[in-house]
């Protein structure tokens, strides 16, 4: 379906892909994965086209679509509903439409007299409700509702302006564009960061039953396990495909590197011995055209290059608190409002006691942040 030939990208000194080939097949659930920094986003946006390598192509057929949902999402105009927000996937038939009133606006202000402008009117109209029907537009809005519902929202949220809703909220509008347009080839981009379980749930099923490929980058690897039937490794400028889930990935990689290690420890033994009899009998006459013969097979040896070195581990440590008492924190009833907003309304009490383990859940736009502040 879509071919990444010859990649190549560098930012100044630091070399991000070179010559990257990746043939990606139909249907496919990938889980791109690699440690940060490696370029995973990067990469996706090069197959979205919002970016151009140095060298190399992207060849996505013509007939084929993607989508793209990256990390973060922008602003947006200030007074937009979320509803508003989500019809823009139908940006097309949005213009058709506005076209549509156009054409009947011009229609109106004929003269009786002009058979042939009012004929090319018509005409025109006719053509654009066709394309109008054929787009499905007396169900757009029902659909778009729909999956706005099933992504958590209320009826009564669609009406309210975008920028009243948190981040993880707007997020699920930019989803439900990306869904909406049903495109062939799925780019999601850390697509869980900004979602509560509810979403999670909804968003799984969505893609089980999708019909299309899946390239998804996620640190989440419960998420992995149950989304992908591939992993493709980002690491040192290119990408090794892992058939199987996260889970399959983790065994089966110490195993290639364990292989890898080995081929390449007795490629650099018999490097080593080749270079020491070079250097032991360059000078002698009787061993000329074996050292010749070994320079020459030195220098046509494809070299195994060194095997990816284990991931760096991150330690934390704290300094050891001086022992509190029983009660850590207590906070009394209380009420909190952003504006008109309400987001606590006599809430509590709560107590926190030493050696509590305590996770804060809850939909997005529930307060958790605001609480923990």
């Amino acid at each position: 379906m879509i071919q990444l030939d010859n990649i190549s990208l560098s930012y100044g000194s630091r070399e991000i892909f070179k010559n990257l080939d990746w043939h990606i097949k139909d249907g496919r659930r990938i889980g791109l994965f690699g440690p940060n920094g490696v370029g995973k986003t990067t990469l996706l946006n090069i197959m979205d086209g919002l970016m151009q390598p140095d060298s190399g192509a992207v060849i996505v057929p013509p007939a084929v679509t993607v989508g793209y949902l990256p990390q973060e999402v922008g602003d947006t105009v200030p007074g937009t509903t979320v509803l508003e927000e989500a019809m823009t996937a139908f940006r097309e038939v949005q213009e058709l439409e506005r076209e549509l009133e156009s054409v009947r606006e011009e229609l109106g202000l004929v003269s009786g007299d002009n058979a042939g402008e009012r004929k090319k009117l018509l005409h025109r109209l006719d053509a654009i409700q066709n394309e109008l029907n054929a787009r499905g537009y007396h169900t757009l809005k029902y659909k778009t509702e729909k999956l706005l519902l099933g992504l958590g929202f209320e009826t009564g949220d669609l009406r309210k302006p975008l920028s009243a809703f948190s981040g993880g909220w707007r997020m699920r509008v930019a989803l439900a564009k990306l869904l909406l347009v049903k495109p062939d080839v799925l780019l999601l981009d850390e697509p869980t960061n900004h979602l509560d379980i509810e979403s999670i749930d909804w968003l799984e099923k969505y893609l089980q039953g999708f019909a299309g490929t899946v390239i998804l980058v996620s640190h989440d690897q419960y998420f992995l396990d149950r989304m992908v039937d591939t992993i493709a490794e980002l690491g040192m400028g290119r990408i090794t495909e892992y058939a199987g889930n996260y889970s399959y990935y983790l065994v089966e990689r110490k195993s290639r590197i364990a292989i890898h290690r080995s081929a390449y420890e007795n490629q650099q033994r018999k490097i080593k011995d080749t270079e020491r009899f070079i250097e032991r009998f360059r000078y002698k006459n009787t061993k000329a055209k074996q050292v010749q013969s070994r320079i020459k097979a030195l220098e046509k040896l494809e070299r195994i290059p060194p095997p990816p070195s284990d991931d760096p581990a991150i330690h934390f440590k704290f300094p050891e608190p001086e022992r509190s008492g029983k009660s850590v924190l207590e906070l009394s009833v209380f009420s909190k409002a952003y504006g008109e907003i309400r987001v606590f309304e006599n809430a509590g009490p709560l107590q926190i006691s030493r050696g509590d383990k305590i996770a804060i859940i809850g939909k997005n736009g529930a307060g958790k942040s605001t609480l923990a502040r």
